[in-house]
């Protein structure tokens, strides 16, 4: 993202104008012919009317946070639709843009129960959500149902972006969770030069694409994971851990989906269990939140490596450090963002630059057809965010192509878009894409 994104906007509006008039064909006596109907419908924004979009995002219990961070991304990529950063919302083709919210309760039957909710608003184009990933598949299944379209800033879960569950409306511009998987055993094959490795993953969806990623990566000629567990609580966790330090691989790769003390406890845990004092731990990113408030860090994940999207140079972003955090400041009372938010603001402005280009203006309104929307959005290529480039597979997956990171607890990532604390440089960087997955052996 750059400052000459307002341009872009100002082109994608004149774009829009000069395909309304160009979309109406004519038939073999000169008459205008009538366009095909979209089999999800046509939304029609009346003049003057407000172009709708729907947010389901968790506003309470242990991912509130990150759902509140990531709704103030998607009110401040609506305030940047003018080119600047006033507080107000900006237009979109000669329309506001009103947000309809619903909370994410963060279950597997909230995310559906949600999305009938925000399906039932009149003209709503698309909704930015969910926060967690098991909301996902009912809110996805909901919504495509309608043709609506759902893009999600935090959804990890690699099953979310699989050909057998994929919904058709379902995009999401946080990383597949399966690509840190690669980039763990890129690190302790090629860097660390381990030979022997364990995984251990708890019961969460989202957990079980990256162990399986790690394993079919590392594993080789020479390399072998010599044990892969899953646990449930930690008491199980405890026992999985005793259970490696009687025959202690070089390495071991926590994927942990759950809440993130209880991931750092885990991650502590390992470090003091009998005959993994040489064991090196490279654990999932959601460890971090813990990681951050421990003072100091490393008494909590004891010098673990922990593998997350590397959003260092976001920090030194021109557009971020001049414009984006200066306002993010000013409007919630000089609070620091997390990647949550960043990813959302991604989200919202590649869904408004969608409809910037599907709309079709007229004297009577704009209408966008939800199949068009679709197309639009999921034909994203090279688009310049907060979060990276983003170009958007068949299967939904925006963030195709990460650089990933490899930091060194007490340094952790979620630190690179904190001005209070200085960027972490991580030990060891790759860029990995969702077709590096396909190609595991």
């Amino acid at each position: 993202m750059t400052r000459g994104r307002y341009g872009r906007w100002r082109a994608l509006i004149l774009v829009g104008a000069l395909s309304s008039a160009a979309c109406v064909g004519t038939g073999a006596s000169g008459t205008p012919s009538s366009p095909t109907p979209d089999p999800f419908g046509t939304i029609v924004v009346a003049p003057g009317a407000p172009i709708r979009i729907g947010t389901l995002l968790a506003a309470s219990g242990p991912e509130g946070a990150s759902g509140i961070d990531s709704l103030r991304g998607v009110e401040m990529a609506v305030d940047y639709l003018d080119g600047t950063f006033d507080g107000a919302p900006g237009r979109l083709l000669g329309h506001d843009i009103v947000l309809s919210t619903t909370e994410d309760r963060c279950t597997a039957s909230s995310g559906g129960t949600g999305a009938q909710s925000l399906a039932a608003t009149p003209g709503l184009v698309g909704v930015i959500g969910t926060t967690c990933s098991i909301s996902a598949p009912g809110a996805a299944e909901a919504l495509s149902t309608d043709g609506v379209l759902l893009i999600s800033p935090t959804n990890a879960d690699p099953a979310l972006t699989e050909p057998a569950s994929h919904q058709a409306f379902y995009l999401r511009v946080a990383p597949n969770a399966s690509l840190e998987g690669r980039t763990a055993a890129d690190f302790a094959a090629g860097e660390l030069g381990a030979t022997t490795a364990a995984t251990i993953r708890d019961g969460d969806d989202a957990a079980g694409g990256p162990a399986d990623t790690f394993r079919t990566t590392f594993d080789g000629e020479d390399r072998a994971v010599v044990s892969s567990e899953v646990v449930d609580g930690p008491a199980d966790t405890r026992r999985a851990l005793a259970r490696l330090g009687e025959a202690p691989p070089e390495v071991a790769y926590l994927s942990l989906g759950g809440e993130a003390r209880a991931c750092a406890t885990i991650a502590r845990d390992a470090a003091g269990t009998q005959g993994l004092a040489d064991t090196a731990v490279i654990v999932s990113g959601g460890c971090i939140d813990a990681a951050e408030a421990a003072v100091p860090g490393d008494a909590v994940l004891g010098g673990a490596y922990v593998v997350a999207p590397d959003l260092t140079s976001r920090s030194t972003d021109d557009f971020y450090r001049s414009e984006v955090l200066p306002a993010y400041k000013q409007q919630y009372a000089g609070a620091a963002p997390s990647p949550s938010f960043a990813y959302a603001f991604d989200a919202a402005s590649l869904l408004l630059d969608a409809v910037a280009r599907a709309g079709k203006e007229a004297d009577d309104g704009l209408t966008i057809g939800r199949s068009d929307l679709r197309d639009v959005a999921f034909g994203t290529d090279s688009y310049s965010g907060l979060t990276g480039t983003l170009s958007c597979t068949e299967l939904g997956d925006c963030a195709s192509e990460v650089r990933m990171g490899v930091f060194r607890v007490p340094a952790v990532p979620a630190s690179a878009l904190d001005p209070v604390r200085p960027p972490a440089d991580p030990v060891f960087t790759e860029t990995v894409s969702v077709s590096d997955l396909e190609e595991a052996p």
